[in-house]
């Protein structure tokens, strides 16, 4: 793995890799490539000191940046205030929004596979393609963006979300939403067991107890909304109205009509109300785009659902029993 991933080290030194660059690169140039950088007083300095590096590569394979974690040994005779990772600033050639770690490798298992599990660290990565899982990926430093789906449509159809919390997986699941729409690709969230994070599961149960784990994901909306009504009282009926109301900004987030009418059906099952109620809601607060929908009126067709109806409404007035 260490040779698979590239894995290095960079000494405790402050002009290690300085000096040894310096001889083919100004100081400027390394500056502007991320690594080296100016302290304080103007000196420049190397970036990365005693830490684990991981090379972030580009889709070609081409390393473009770095992250560099501080080895855990050291954490305690150092700088408390070290962070626990340092990744290369943004250069010409690194854009953290626009990279993930390790899709160089994965792309090809991707576009036969379809699946793509999005974690937050690069060890997760490595320890799942250890495990016989190579299509895990990972953002650089950053939040999940748009800028990464749009890399991950081009070789996945369903990206399954594995946070090592559920606030860093209710983080990543709301950004997630104000965009997920614009991308063909299905999100779901994967809420592992409590204290684990997909390193941790793979190691302790196996890749299988991950792949059952990954089976029993939900539909990120669903998510958002089973996530936003947790709490809720259903044998309250105050309770209830405020869970739905809990619910509705997310169900009248979305741009398309079929999937706010599932998800409405969703919300009211789990608070236990009428589908018809909260639908009644969400028109209240959608009223702009409703009106853009008419009613269907005497001598235009009808939908399926209206037809539906109304062939029920014949039969009851017919049959009452």
């Amino acid at each position: 793995s260490v040779e698979e991933f590239g894995i290095g080290y960079a000494p405790l030194y402050p002009d290690f890799l300085l000096r040894r660059m310096s001889r083919d690169f100004s100081p400027e140039i390394l500056v502007e490539a991320g690594l080296a950088l100016k302290d304080q007083r103007g000196a420049i300095r190397d970036r990365f000191r005693g830490r684990v590096m991981f090379p972030l590569h580009d889709l070609s394979g081409q390393a473009v940046g770095f992250g560099g974690r501080l080895l855990q040994r050291q954490e305690a005779g150092s700088d408390s205030t070290l962070p626990k990772y340092v990744n290369s600033p943004e250069t010409p050639v690194y854009r953290k929004g626009e990279l993930l770690y390790n899709l160089n490798r994965a792309k090809a298992e991707l576009s036969r596979s379809g699946t793509a599990y999005v974690v937050e660290g690069y060890t997760d990565v490595i320890a799942l393609y250890q495990s016989g899982l190579p299509t895990g990926v990972a953002t650089c430093g950053t939040a999940l963006g748009e800028g990464h789906f749009g890399l991950l449509r081009r070789f996945a159809t369903r990206a399954i979300l594995a946070f090592d919390s559920d606030e860093a997986g209710a983080r990543a699941a709301e950004r997630a939403y104000s965009f997920h729409e614009r991308h063909p690709v299905e999100a779901l969230v994967l809420v592992l067991p409590e204290g684990l994070d997909p390193a941790d599961l793979v190691r302790e149960r196996g890749p299988d107890a991950f792949r059952q784990a990954a089976e029993g994901a939900i539909p990120l909306v669903e998510y958002m909304i089973r996530r936003a009504t947790r709490d809720v009282d259903t044998e309250d009926p105050e309770a209830r109205a405020q869970g739905v109301q809990a619910g509705l900004p997310i169900v009248a987030g979305l741009a398309n009509r079929v999937r706010r009418d599932e998800y409405a059906a969703l919300l009211a099952d789990l608070m236990g109300v009428s589908t018809d109620s909260v639908q009644f809601e969400l028109h209240r607060i959608r009223p702009s785009q409703e009106a853009a929908t008419p009613e269907a009126r005497p001598g235009q067709p009808r939908s399926p659902a209206r037809e539906v109806e109304k062939e029920a409404l014949k039969l009851l007035a017919q049959r009452p029993d």
